[in-house]
């Protein structure tokens, strides 16, 4: 089995078994858990466990912000509430109940990043990442799920991770071939990385009331 090969099986099984952990994983692909850290890693940036960590807190912040139970999705997620809480701040941004509660009291940076594979929306705040989608009409969403947050746009922010992503991938063979969810769980782990090394950036910024026409080269997402 090649290393694209591995990069597509363990993919396909984490869709499958997201609740797995990597001896679980690796063993299923007949692989080594170190074997299987190196081949990831060396494919597409970060390890197997920050990419399954990315991806199960991508699907708790969906829950949560479908206002399901915190505790309850917790477990339905990570099977353990401190592994749920230990990863939470930085993986949605904010608290679980500021989440739930609309992004009360959270100030959120939000933009556009032109990036190779198009335009991005993107929204963190200094504790961690909140939004990473591949459809920047979706920005406009940021005001119905976070209505209680303070937000402004940041987009020159954005356009230097969108830098250091394309630095980051000339190195890396970044796949087009899995799920949306799996493909976002990996960039919300670079966006991630970028807010922990500029976390002053983010910490002080000049709210906006509201989003309206904005404008992303020939596009427009309306609010």
């Amino acid at each position: 089995m090649t290393d694209l090969d591995t990069l597509k099986a363990l993919a396909a099984t984490i869709q499958r078994h997201p609740e797995w952990e990597i001896p679980a994983l690796s063993s299923a692909l007949g692989i080594t858990p170190v074997k299987l850290s190196r081949t990831i890693k060396a494919l597409i940036g970060i390890s197997p466990k920050q990419w399954l960590l990315s991806y199960r807190m991508r699907c708790w912040r969906i829950a949560l912000q479908e206002q399901h139970d915190v505790l309850d999705s917790a477990l339905d997620h990570f099977g353990a509430l401190s592994t749920a809480y230990r990863h939470a701040a930085h993986a949605l941004g904010m608290s679980p109940a500021s989440l739930r509660k609309g992004g009360a009291g959270a100030l959120i940076s939000f933009g556009i990043a032109t990036t190779e594979w198009g335009p991005m929306s993107v929204a963190v705040t200094s504790m961690g990442v909140c939004w990473v989608c591949a459809d920047v009409n979706t920005l406009c969403e940021l005001v119905e799920i976070y209505p209680n947050a303070r937000l402004v746009r940041r987009d020159e922010v954005f356009s230097d991770w969108a830098i250091s992503w394309r630095s980051a991938v000339r190195h890396h063979s970044v796949p087009t071939f899995m799920s949306n969810d799996l493909w976002l769980a990996i960039l919300q782990q670079y966006m991630l990385d970028f807010v922990e090394h500029h976390r002053a950036r983010f910490a002080d910024a000049k709210p906006v009331l509201s989003l309206q026409n904005v404008n992303v080269g020939n596009q427009d997402a309306r609010c």
